[in-house]
């Protein structure tokens, strides 16, 4: 690992809600936070929050925004307005007529939904050009994004649209990581619970954190950093329980789910069993017919959303 210049911007609050390090003396505790405050304060200077998005939050976070005003945001970026138009044409949101201007998109998402996608894609668009592995984390991160989606329409259908951005949002960390060349992954790395503890062995923290972290930083609206803070440590989230529990829940659910989709479109009877043994689909009380009934909904609504955003 490379050495860092200071940096200052940690949100105390939330590192106190997250695992970023282990309390022994090879890599006490605030060892792991320098570290941890070191490397955002290198994303802030390499990697700022896209300025639309930015522009967008501000907008948004009134709820009696002028959609005229969100309109001309989106429109003034050309990749923006045409990635926005796609989503809302996407199967995660049609209806029978298409889109054909932003303002037929925002209408169509209407501001529940607005806020997150057009802040998530916005935000995506920072690593629209990921090289290598980066390429393959993003595209998983735009799969996890409408299989969650699909799977809270099914649990708790008012959380659909922030799960939607934690999705698109959840593996940031990585993509940082890659972007400021603090860690380095092989290109047929398999990426699970594994591979945390192998960034916390190197940096002290890992890239949910971090991601969880950064989100913060950006001001993205509660509780999507902490979901994706804790997408690896489901125990952390069980102890919380309520909400923020069931969407971390899926939120495992889905990112073990997408990678399954992008290997295969038909789904066997062993393939269900393995997933209906997972913690976190059970914790989501999610039935394996709910399985075998979404499977080839959310292939076709994986493949479309990788075109809409990639």
């Amino acid at each position: 690992m490379r050495g860092s210049s200071p940096g200052t911007g940690v949100a105390e609050s939330l590192l106190e809600a997250l695992w970023f390090g282990e309390d022994d003396e090879e890599k006490p505790r605030d060892q792991a936070a320098r570290g941890l405050a070191l490397e955002i304060a290198r994303i802030q200077a390499l990697r700022p929050f896209p300025a639309a998005a930015q522009k967008l939050l501000r907008l948004l976070s009134d709820p009696g925004f002028e959609r005229k005003e969100v309109n001309a945001v989106i429109e003034h970026d050309p990749s923006l307005a045409a990635r926005t138009l796609a989503v809302a044409n996407s199967p995660l949101f049609r209806s029978r007529l298409q889109c054909r201007t932003i303002d037929e998109a925002t209408r169509r998402l209407g501001s529940k939904n607005l806020r997150d996608v057009a802040v998530g894609v916005a935000a995506m668009s920072m690593f629209r050009e990921a090289p290598g592995v980066g390429t393959r984390i993003r595209d998983h991160s735009v799969g996890v994004a409408a299989v969650v989606r699909m799977l809270a329409e099914l649990v708790i259908p008012a959380e659909a649209s922030p799960l939607f951005l934690t999705g698109l949002l959840h593996d940031v960390g990585q993509l940082l990581l890659l972007q400021t060349e603090e860690l380095r992954y092989d290109d047929d790395e398999t990426f699970d619970d594994s591979t945390v503890l192998k960034e916390r062995e190197a940096l002290g923290y890992d890239h949910a954190v971090l991601g969880g972290l950064v989100m913060n930083l950006w001001r993205i609206p509660d509780p999507a950093a902490k979901i994706v803070g804790w997408h690896h440590q489901h125990a952390h989230a069980l102890a919380e329980g309520g909400q923020v529990a069931l969407m971390v829940a899926l939120l495992r659910a889905a990112d073990r789910i997408e990678p399954l989709l992008a290997a295969r479109r038909e789904l066997d009877e062993e393939l269900v069993r393995q997933l209906g043994q997972d913690a976190a689909w059970s914790y989501a009380e999610l039935s394996l017919g709910d399985l075998r009934q979404l499977w080839p909904v959310m292939v076709d609504a994986r493949a479309e959303m990788l075109s809409a955003l990639t």
